[in-house]
């Protein structure tokens, strides 16, 4: 699994991986707008919504993938 940036785009995210939306979602973070998922970076989505630590949201975000990577596995 590639590891997830805050270059990655939140549209490609949420296709690959769509279990992502619990995380955003208990974070407190709503990865959906009018016109579906985000369309731009994480980075400027947690910019956005005014994550104050967005490198410790996409550390736990990438976490949280590998977590779910191991128990299907």
């Amino acid at each position: 699994m590639e590891a997830i940036t805050r270059e990655s785009v939140v549209e490609d995210l949420m296709e690959q991986h769509p279990e992502v939306i619990s995380y955003f979602i208990e974070q407190g973070i709503n990865p959906i707008f009018c016109v579906g998922a985000f369309p731009g970076c994480l980075g400027k989505l947690l910019e956005i919504k005014g994550v104050p630590n967005p490198d410790a949201f996409i550390r736990g975000l990438n976490d949280y993938l590998l977590e779910r990577t191991k128990k299907s596995e």
